[in-house]
């Protein structure tokens, strides 16, 4: 005698998702302390949804906004992978690698008795002053 088996098939509707996307993305066009973050949510491929802001409290903020849509609508959590928001990249590396080659292209600049070294402004930098360390003087928020 054959024993039963049955198979688990675990899919999540697109559409509903899409729908939980896009009240979410008008609840943080709506939203007060949303405004000037520079928060959005959107897809980002078929199975993968970008969730940016300026800080990672925010962007934490947005991801509760995104799951509270997805439960009114009745898509499972257990699809929700928030994933790695450093992508998988070690900042402290990145950083120092950056600053042994600028060390390494400023000795070679002295050496060779040129004075055209490149400025790296730092946080103390009169473009800094008086703005929060991660506000990038290049952003215009709207």
């Amino acid at each position: 005698m054959a024993d039963p088996s049955f198979d688990v098939v675990s899919k999540v509707d697109r559409q509903e998702v899409d729908n939980a996307l896009n009240q979410a993305s008008k609840e943080l066009s709506t939203r007060f302390d949303f405004r000037g973050v520079g928060a959005s949510i959107a897809w980002s491929g078929d199975h993968a949804i970008d969730i940016r802001a300026n800080s990672e409290e925010r962007a934490k903020a947005v991801l509760d906004v995104f799951k509270e849509k997805l439960v009114k609508r009745g898509v499972s959590l257990k699809a929700v992978d928030p994933g790695d928001p450093n992508h998988g990249i070690d900042l402290q590396q990145l950083a120092s690698k950056y600053v042994r080659s600028y060390a390494n292209y400023k000795s070679d600049k002295k050496s060779a008795g040129s004075l055209d070294i490149q400025k790296i402004p730092g946080v103390n930098h009169p473009v800094f002053k008086d703005k929060p360390i991660n506000h990038d003087p290049r952003e215009v928020f709207l």
